[in-house]
Parts: structure tokens; sequence; C-alpha cells
């Protein structure tokens, strides 16, 4: 079991993209364009029964890939390990919420990809960089390889 980084509160007062974009903007957050395009194409449903997510960030190396692996493998180990992938909401939230992020700091949202105008697979990319908080798109592509060191979030399961 491995601990929960933070627990993240569904506002669900944020509804479309655009009170997504506001709230965005109102925290001085960067949204590139490819964020900007899966936002307008993903899932914001407001989970009736949910109101929080644990979230959990592990490495690829701690999750049993020290080399490396790619995307889907790794989503399919989170999975294995009895946790959840994130909602699509998620990127979004964690980047309203993360205010106090360290510099150089990012993670990859592990989640069911979105995809964009050109119908490339996207995920979340949450990062603060010289340029301040950023919610960016990266691929989401089941082949996509990344490095051990790369850190994914994603939800610890609730019990029944």
């Amino acid at each position: 079991t491995f601990p929960a980084w933070r627990t993240l509160t569904v506002n669900p007062n944020l509804r479309t993209a655009d009170d997504f974009r506001r709230a965005l903007t109102d925290k001085g957050v960067l949204i590139s364009g490819w964020a900007n395009d899966i936002l307008d194409r993903a899932n914001l449903t407001v989970p009736e029964s949910v109101t929080e997510l644990e979230l959990v960030v592990l490495s690829n190396a701690k999750l049993g890939f020290p080399n490396g692996a790619i995307y889907g493998d790794t989503c399919r180990r989170i999975l294995e390990l009895g946790y959840d992938l994130c909602p699509s909401r998620a990127g979004p939230e964690l980047r309203i919420q993360y205010s106090d992020q360290p510099l150089g700091e990012w993670f990859i949202l592990a989640m069911e990809p979105i995809t964009d105008f050109v119908g490339c697979p996207g995920a979340w990319l949450v990062g603060r960089d010289s340029g301040g908080r950023v919610l960016d798109g990266t691929s989401g592509r089941p082949s996509r390889f990344w490095r051990g060191v790369a850190r994914f979030v994603f939800v610890r399961r609730k019990s029944a």
C-alpha cells in the first residue's frame, strides 16, 4: 500500500471547459495549446458520489519499472496494484489546487487518454517551471515510453 500524497477536493462548480479555464487563469496558471484542446474534449462530469480523491504519486521505478515502461504498462500496473486511474477532470483540478508545487516538479496523470483534434491520445502533465505553474498535455499513447524516473499521479481506490 502506497501512502496518499494529497487529497483533491472535487469542485462541483467547475462543470465546463470554460469554467476550468477561468479558474486556472484566475490562479495564474499557463494553459498550453495542447491542454487547452484536450480540455474541450475531456469528460468533466462531476461524479455524484465522489467529493474527494486521494492521490498517490510514484515513479515508474517504484511501480516496478526501474528502466522505464510504456504508458500502457504503467497504467496496467497501477490497476493491478488495486488503484484507479485519474478521472479526466483531475488534471485541471490538481493544477488549480496545487499552488505550492516546487520549481522543476512535473507529473503525468495516469488516466484514460483524451483524443485531441488530430486524433492523438493525450494525458495531463502538471508542472512548474521558471515561467510558473503549467497545465500541459503529453502523449497518452499506450506505446509512449517513459523513463524510470517519470512520476505518475493516480487514485487510491475507495473501500466499499
